[in-house]
């Protein structure tokens, strides 16, 4: 027993060092046996492109899933992160680049560490790795890195199927920058190798006798058979992969849809549709077809494939908006998509979908001209909108336009502004909506202004018997008007709460979500309430005083307390203007409202005859006020163009009762204003030679400069620069000592001791009082910093030292960076600024454009978990090594700031 014991220890042992031994020689990466090539090419595929693949696929997948698309325009082909989602991406594509870095140092054959002028590869798998590392840097938005991985694919492995991938990768990477010449130059490529793959694909069967193996070879034997056909002179170029040629058929048809030329996109995504055999994906791309065809106007193609989607295993929201779209994109009778909408109505599961569908029964009213219809419908949209902003606010955008082209500014501006507080700023014109909003809420503000004082003063001029008795009714009427619209609006709420329960039954998946929970939903109801109380359903909520159908709300002003809160008729009567001065206040606000108003008319909305009356009714009005000339002058201007002889009055009485003013002289003369403005401006070029020769030290000219203008110039519009140069000239110079400079000033602050330079002249004063000889201010003197946008640049953070601490800041920006830019190599350090102030500094970004990506996620949403408020309570900034050095040498971290803001997105 004790030989045959040691017998079989001896056989394992030897077994081991065997296997010790052909282990130790399968890792050798520069012999190329098949026992070597099996052991790294295994290792390669799996844990180096397999396993980093299914990392970056799941990433992608997870972030997908978690988006929601915006049927508002064209959804994506492909859906990738934007530059601060990508940010949450990073610790998966930087696992992926890590783990296929390492396959590639370990497994390359022949390691290119150890061969000098590599010109094979015998690993199969590592052109793949590589791919995956371009990929991820793709995701990452690190576009430069995977151009560069692309294209050292393209040059190391010709022949390999990785060369088609890197070239659509390298086009779908020109895509993303806005390069479509390079991309269409690169997928033009990918069409020429597929070409030749599928001429030569029938000497490729028969160089492996696929009939009789019954598989295809694999990729070592395929790679073999190329390696013999390139020593033989001859080239056999890699089959073109099927499902490539989708990929290449939807970055083509992503290259033309970025470019807006939807009917080239067209072919390239009709061919992908039926090359792809994954289902999800193809319903996706007869979506975005459908659409294609419907910007294109092509409504019957349109309808074709919305039909086909609706019917197909799309996720839900994508088959309700190809109804929606159906019903849009129509030619056939109108009344048989409303039949279809109205059952869309009726389904629970549309319940959170009502809006839409409500708006778009409103685009077919539109479509036949029912404007009255159509606003309802809209009205309905808008009321039934739960948690869609971005359609809300296109509904409220349909209406506004509507009224507006009926020129009812008044309606359309309190929906513009009920517009602008839903869309999203992202919304395409949303600075033109709101520059509207605005120029109509000045309209709506300066019209109530006169709708106000104009009921004011009519009660006010009321028997005192009369306007007592309309007061109490006025008190009377306003608590009854607070309950009715109480029990109005909690008759509304009951009805919004019931619909939030009908959305709640037919739409939660997740109670987790705040609508379909119901404690959460009763909690914020109360909250809302005891916030803003009982508000009613209408537009423009928030403004407070708003058109009424009586005087009753003109006197509210800006309450609605009743009066058990303390409102009565003494509050009430405060408002009116019940003595001389107060309608002579009340007048003022009047006349500068009408003029407004005209100027607005004419200017903004082009209604020359409602100018007109606005203009006309300043002067009706009969009272003195700064806005009659300028009313006059407007009218005279308006009447003059359309050749009417009422422009001869205007100007009659702008000249008799105006003769001196400067509006006369412009109607005596047109040119006045032209005038006037050469003259200040060969004024200013004057004082600006003056001040070029007090630089250049040449104090004598300057005072004689200075005192010319003084003595024949007084009404010059730099005369005060014209006293405080000659005293800055004078004291420099010490001609006419102290006693010249003193009195220089009290000239200046005697002509003009309210404006700026009156306030300088002031101060130089009281410093020459205080003993103390004046000085030019040249503590504002600033740093030359220059932009450089290729230069290395640095991230810095100022940590005051009152905030105690530094390490806790600097662990949490450490732990950021090794989460989220693990593969920069980024160094961390800080120092001291100044008695007050430290620095921590982030080194070092390869130019503007890396900082500034890293400047954007430091500030985006992800950074929260890492950051915690550190990017709410602290100054930072990027900044180049050169501007580094002026800043931390002079402490200028106000000016630096300053510059930063300016000249940094």
């Amino acid at each position: 027993m004790k030989i045959k014991f040691n017998i079989s220890r001896a056989l394992i042992l030897t077994s081991l060092s065997i296997l010790l031994i052909v282990t130790v020689i399968a890792c050798s990466t520069e012999k190329n046996a098949v026992v070597n090539r099996g052991f790294h090419n295994l290792t390669a595929r799996y844990n180096g492109y397999f396993n980093a693949g299914e990392i970056v696929n799941d990433a992608l997948i997870g972030y997908r899933e978690k988006t929601k698309d915006d049927y508002t325009k064209i959804i994506e082909l492909e859906v990738y992160p934007n530059e601060e989602e990508a940010t949450g991406l990073f610790p998966q594509m930087d696992l992926a680049i890590e783990k296929c870095s390492k396959v590639i140092y370990k497994h390359a054959m022949p390691n290119p560490n150890v061969v000098s002028d590599k010109s094979e590869e015998n690993c199969a798998w590592i052109d793949d790795n590589w791919l995956v590392i371009g990929q991820s840097h793709f995701v990452k938005r690190e576009y430069a890195e995977a151009i560069q991985k692309f294209k050292y694919i393209k040059k190391a492995y010709v022949g390999e199927e990785s060369i088609y991938a890197a070239k659509i990768w390298l086009a779908k990477t020109y895509i993303e920058q806005g390069q479509y010449s390079k991309a269409k130059i690169e997928l033009d490529k990918a069409k020429l190798d597929m070409d030749n793959a599928d001429a030569n694909k029938k000497t490729f069967k028969d160089l492996f006798n696929k009939k009789k193996k019954g598989k295809r070879p694999s990729k070592y034997k395929r790679k073999k058979a190329r390696k013999e056909k390139k020593e033989n002179k001859k080239t056999e170029p890699a089959k073109f992969p099927d499902q490539l040629k989708v990929d290449y058929e939807i970055t083509f048809a992503n290259l033309y849809i970025n470019q807006k030329d939807y009917k080239k996109a067209i072919p390239h995504l009709e061919e992908a549709i039926n090359l792809t055999k994954n289902k999800k994906n193809k319903s996706r791309y007869m979506y975005v077809l459908a659409q294609l065809y419907q910007e294109m106007g092509d409504g019957n193609n349109a309808v074709y494939y919305y039909v086909k989607v609706s019917k197909s295993n799309a996720p839900y929201e994508m088959r309700f908006y190809a109804k929606i779209n159906t019903a849009l994109s129509s030619t056939t009778n109108g009344e048989e998509q409303r039949k279809e909408l109205r059952k869309m109505l009726k389904d629970s599961k549309n319940e959170e979908y009502k809006d839409q569908v409500y708006y778009v029964m409103a685009q077919l009213d539109l479509k036949e001209g029912d404007i009255k219809m159509a606003k309802i419908n809209l009205t309905k949209s808008v009321y039934y909108s739960l948690n869609n902003d971005r359609q809300k606010g296109i509904s409220y955008l349909t209406l506004a336009d509507l009224y507006f082209k009926e020129k009812d500014y008044i309606s359309a501006q309190k929906y513009y502004d009920s517009c602008i507080t839903v869309l999203p700023k992202t919304y395409e014109n949303y600075k033109s909506i709101e520059n509207k909003a605005s120029g109509l809420s000045n309209l709506v503000t300066n019209y109530e202004v006169v709708k106000r004082q104009d009921s004011l003063q009519r009660i006010a001029f009321m028997p005192e018997k009369d306007r007592e008795k309309f007061l109490k009714t006025t008190l009377k009427q306003i608590k009854e008007d607070e309950l009715r619209q109480k029990a109005e609006a909690e008759a509304r709420l009951l009805v919004q709460q019931e619909r939030i329960n009908n959305a709640t039954t037919s739409s939660a998946t997740n109670n987790k979500f705040y609508f379909y929970n119901q404690k959460q939903l009763g909690k914020g109801v109360t909250e809302f309430k005891i916030s803003w109380g009982q508000r009613v359903l209408e537009d423009d909520w928030r403004r407070s005083n708003k058109e009424s159908i009586s005087d009753i709300e003109e006197l509210e002003s800006d309450t609605t307390k009743s009066e058990e809160d303390g409102l009565t008729i003494d509050i009430l009567r405060q408002d009116l203007p019940l003595t001389l001065k107060a309608v002579d206040s009340s007048n003022i606000m009047i006349l500068d409202a009408l003029y407004n108003l005209g100027i607005i008319y004419k200017e903004q909305l082009y209604e020359q005859d409602e100018a007109i009356s606005y203009f006309t009714e300043v002067i009706d009005r009969d009272v003195k006020h700064p806005k009659v000339l300028p009313a006059a002058y407007q009218l005279y201007l308006m009447y003059l163009k359309i050749g009417s002889s009422k422009s001869k009055a205007y100007k009659d009485l702008i000249l008799t009762e105006h003769p001196n003013s400067e509006i006369a002289k412009l109607v005596l003369d047109p040119d006045y204003l032209k005038k006037k403005e050469e003259k200040e401006r060969a004024d200013l070029d004057a004082y600006s030679l003056a001040l070029n020769d007090y630089r250049y030290r040449r104090y004598m000219k300057v005072i004689t400069q200075c005192n010319n203008v003084i003595a024949t110039n007084p009404k010059n519009k730099y005369i005060n620069k014209y006293y405080l140069l000659k005293a800055n000239a004078v004291s420099e110079s010490s001609i006419g000592g102290v006693v010249l400079v003193e009195k220089t000033l009290k000239e200046l602050y005697a002509l003009s001791p309210d404006s700026e330079e009156g306030q300088t002249a002031k101060r130089y004063l009281n410093k020459m009082g205080k003993g103390t000889s004046m000085t030019p201010d040249n503590t504002n003197s600033t740093i030359d910093y220059q932009k450089d946008e290729n230069s290395q640049h640095y991230f810095v953070l100022i940590f005051p030292n009152h905030k105690g601490d530094i390490n806790p800041v600097k662990i949490n920006i450490a732990n950021f960076n090794s989460t989220y830019f693990k593969t920069n190599n980024l160094k961390l350090t800080n120092g001291i600024i100044g008695k007050n102030d430290q620095t921590v500094q982030i080194k070092s970004f390869a130019n503007q454009t890396k900082a500034m990506i890293y400047y954007k996620s430091f500030i985006s949403d992800i950074s929260k978990s890492m950051l915690g408020n550190v990017p709410k309570e602290y100054q930072y900034f990027i900044i180049t090594k050169t501007n580094y050095s002026l800043f931390y040498n002079k402490r200028d971290i106000d000016g630096y700031i300053k510059f930063f803001t300016e000249n940094y997105d």
